[in-house]
């Protein structure tokens, strides 16, 4: 089985790609560093070429997707927290999911926590397109929210 994996550099990522290495599957790490495909995530240009590096590697078929690339409430950043956890992941799962469906048994997985419980998608800045007003209001507080709001919109996106 032919599985990317985002965040494969460290933590989680890193601790999944292992496993998945040492029972036999062929992954495509991809991160900003530590990877088979290094990428930094907030460019946008940057993911697209990480897709085709990933196409291209896997020969346009994938078994499994897993994005597990994300940054904690501690980036003083709302608007990294929310390119990375939120946008980037999003983007990445829309670019692949053709490929994916190509897969025998595709699957994928969207790392999320539990702090996506913390809000309503109703309530959440990013749904309604107000992230830089309400990380703004937020103030010392604006890395924590932006982080339940990315969490929240990867659990409903």
């Amino acid at each position: 089985m032919t599985i990317a994996i985002t965040g494969s550099g460290s933590g989680i990522g890193a601790a999944t790609a292992a496993a998945l290495r040492a029972a036999g599957h062929d992954i495509i790490g991809i991160d900003l560093r530590n990877a088979d495909i290094t990428v930094d995530l907030t460019d946008a240009a940057a993911r697209a070429a990480a897709v085709e590096a990933v196409l291209e590697r896997s020969g346009g078929t994938l078994d499994g997707l897993i994005l597990c690339a994300g940054v904690g409430p501690q980036v003083p950043d709302p608007n990294l927290v929310v390119e990375i956890n939120y946008r980037a992941t999003v983007a990445l799962l829309d670019a692949l999911l053709p490929a994916l469906s190509k897969g025998e048994n595709p699957a994928a997985v969207v790392v999320s926590s539990v702090a996506s419980t913390h809000l309503k998608w109703e309530d959440n800045p990013i749904a309604k397109g107000a992230e830089a007003e309400a990380f703004a209001q937020a103030g010392d507080y604006a890395g924590s929210y932006a982080y339940a709001a990315s969490k929240n919109a990867v659990t409903v996106a």
